[in-house]
């Protein structure tokens, strides 16, 4: 009598389980199922003409080891995976800082906002810049080139991308994965890391 698929697939569970080891969880991307709530570029909420396209990840990172130069990490911005040791000052920068070292803080259990203006984009820059400073534990705000989003937030293992600002959006993000990263640490990086 044949046990069937659903009998090997638990026995392979069963195994994984007493060899200690655990099966990885998968990757998922998806376009948000909610209405978002943007504002317009003077800041102004219920923007009619934005694109409110948007997209939420699941990436779950496959190491975090320190490393020496750079990273080729596969998305951009990344969530998660290997990283300079020294990570990033917490709070709001003005120049874009580099993916090595908020990854850190990614691990460390922080939430890293972005925007990509070429254009500008001030006041919803000033509308995020508040929320940052408001929220304060484990953040992070920096300017980021290097996706094809307008804004974007990230922790460890988990991204929301969109073309539009919605600050209620971005808000439940940071409540759900703030803190949540494989460390703990919210102390400004060691003082042989600075500029």
């Amino acid at each position: 009598m044949s046990h069937g698929a659903g009998y090997t697939g638990h026995m392979r569970a069963v195994l994984l389980f007493m060899l200690g080891c655990r099966v990885p969880p998968e990757k998922t991307s998806a376009e948000c199922d909610q209405e978002l709530e943007c504002v317009d570029q003077s800041g102004q909420p219920d923007c009619i003409d934005c694109d409110t396209t948007c997209q939420l990840d699941a990436i779950p990172p496959t190491s975090s080891d320190h490393v020496e130069g750079d990273v080729d990490y596969e998305e951009w911005p990344p969530a998660g995976g290997d990283h300079n040791r020294c990570w990033a000052d917490w709070g709001v920068h003005e120049e874009e800082l580099e993916a090595i070292n908020f990854v850190h803080n990614q691990e460390h259990g922080g939430v890293i906002f972005y925007y990509n203006c070429p254009d500008g984009c001030a006041a919803e820059q000033a509308l995020l810049t508040q929320l940052v400073q408001e929220l304060g534990y484990l953040t992070i705000l920096t300017p980021y080139s290097k996706m094809d989003y307008r804004f974007a937030v990230t922790a460890w293992g988990h991204r929301l991308l969109m073309n539009c600002l919605d600050l209620g959006a971005m808000e439940s993000f940071y409540i759900a994965h703030v803190d949540q990263g494989p460390e703990s640490t919210a102390s400004m990086p060691p003082g042989d890391c600075m500029d």
